[in-house]
């Protein structure tokens, strides 16, 4: 079993690898979810329950019971082992493999009995319903918990409509008896899996986890989630069972097409996220991002950083674009005298209107001889965004961008990257299309 490290990192370590990779460690605290997410849930067979549990006379009349089962669902198996060897139960021979599977040393189980699991009553009525309670709170008794009915009569009741149930366990770790909280749903269906008593084949139930644990890391623009999960029924988490899957929440992207262990590499948007540790009940993970910076040189291409604009607008205030980082920003150069150029002003306005509250804007660079001309058209034709004058005389930002054909447009994303450079109606539409799917 994993020990849970002791030593919180409180700054973030960086380093540089040899093949020039950035690389960071993460600790991140997890939140614990109920459902499981994007998991399939685990399922484990509930075991007939060491401790004989009577129930009453009075119980059994009010309850129309006919027979009836105790079984038990166990959430730290190495000990509860453990202490069937302890007992005498099993010969130590049985015990080695399970605590070798469970990463388990005797030294740190408990030779006293821990209840570490919790037991749930199944019953069949005198007219052939059945039912199931579960003992929550873990008191060894089912008078003050819920009855929950899962077969009437022939009809079976769907797994997805069964109600979960939140369980006290006791476990015992770190040399000390501990209280935890876990939930899970009670499937009352059968698989392969076969018992040698046919009573309990008969009350046949599997236990299924429905929890998982999250994580969120920022990194640029972009936000990641994990989804955790111990696969079983268990509250334990370490490098055997423990799995994962990344989510972009900015792009509703996840990564799905395998489950990811403890020290596998996961490639998402330039980044190579490893799950290094978590610590024993998931509450902690240790997470070492590697990223390969992508150099890109200056200038007025695609795939280019943006040269840099620093000119005023037609009101006389300063415009850099940096002013407008995190958000895709259209270059429009266009001028007065240009007939393309002022049909395509209305696309611009409904474009405008459709995005600029999804981290959009519009810098419009005027090629014109006169500023007084640029104004008066501008205000007549209630043009919102931004305008740069850039004189015929001395046309600096037309030539930074080597503007040869107008209308150009050039779309520069959240990085300051030019993703498009296009011209005319038709490169209008493209970039109307491109930003329709990524600003949704």
């Amino acid at each position: 079993m994993m020990k849970i490290y002791h030593c919180i990192i409180l700054l973030v370590v960086a380093f540089a690898n040899a093949d020039g990779q950035n690389s960071k460690l993460y600790n991140l605290k997890t939140t614990n979810v109920l459902g499981n997410g994007v998991f399939g849930g685990g399922l484990v067979p509930a075991n007939m329950s060491d401790t004989n549990i009577l129930l009453d006379i009075e119980f059994i009349k009010k309850n129309n019971i006919k027979k009836y089962i105790i079984k038990q669902a166990n959430f730290q198996p190495a000990q509860y082992y453990y202490n069937r060897f302890i007992d005498g139960k099993i010969q130590y021979e049985f015990l080695k493999p399970i605590l070798a599977r469970f990463q388990t040393d005797s030294s740190e189980l408990s030779k006293n009995n821990i209840s570490q699991g919790i037991k749930i009553l199944i019953a069949e009525t005198n007219d052939s319903n059945k039912f199931y309670i579960v003992d929550a709170n873990n008191n060894s008794s089912f008078y003050d918990e819920r009855m929950i009915n899962y077969e009437t009569k022939g009809l079976f009741v769907k797994p997805e409509l069964i109600p979960y149930s939140e369980v006290d366990v006791e476990l015992f770790y770190a040399h000390k008896i501990q209280w935890k909280k876990i939930n899970i749903k009670i499937h009352p269906f059968k698989t392969g899996y076969k018992y040698r008593d046919s009573i309990e084949n008969y009350f046949y139930i599997m236990v299924e986890s429905f929890e998982h644990r999250t994580a969120t890391i920022t990194l640029g623009l972009n936000t990641y989630v994990f989804f955790i999960s111990n696969q079983k029924p268990s509250l334990n988490y370490s490098t055997n069972n423990t799995v994962f899957h990344i989510y972009n929440k900015n792009k509703k992207k996840i990564n799905t097409k395998y489950l990811n262990l403890i020290n596998d590499t996961v490639s998402v948007d330039g980044y190579d996220f490893i799950l290094k540790e978590i610590s024993a009940f998931g509450e902690e993970i240790v997470i070492e991002v590697n990223s390969k910076k992508k150099e890109f040189s200056r200038g007025f291409k695609e795939n280019q950083l943006a040269s840099p604009i620093y000119s005023n607008d037609l009101s006389g205030k300063i415009v850099q674009l940096q002013d407008f980082k995190g958000k895709y920003i259209l270059l429009d150069f266009w001028g007065t005298w240009c007939v393309p150029c002022k049909e395509n002003i209305p696309y611009l306005k409904k474009m405008y209107k459709k995005y600029s509250a999804k981290e959009f804007s519009i810098v419009g660079i005027a090629s014109d001889k006169d500023l007084a001309i640029v104004k008066k058209y501008v205000d007549m034709d209630e043009i919102t965004w931004v305008n740069i004058f850039d004189s015929f005389d001395d046309p600096r930002i037309i030539k930074a961008f080597r503007v040869e054909v107008f209308p150009t447009y050039l779309l520069i994303d959240k990085t300051g990257v030019i993703v498009i450079r296009t011209d005319g109606k038709e490169g209008l539409l493209k970039i109307d299309k491109y930003l329709n799917k990524i600003l949704k």
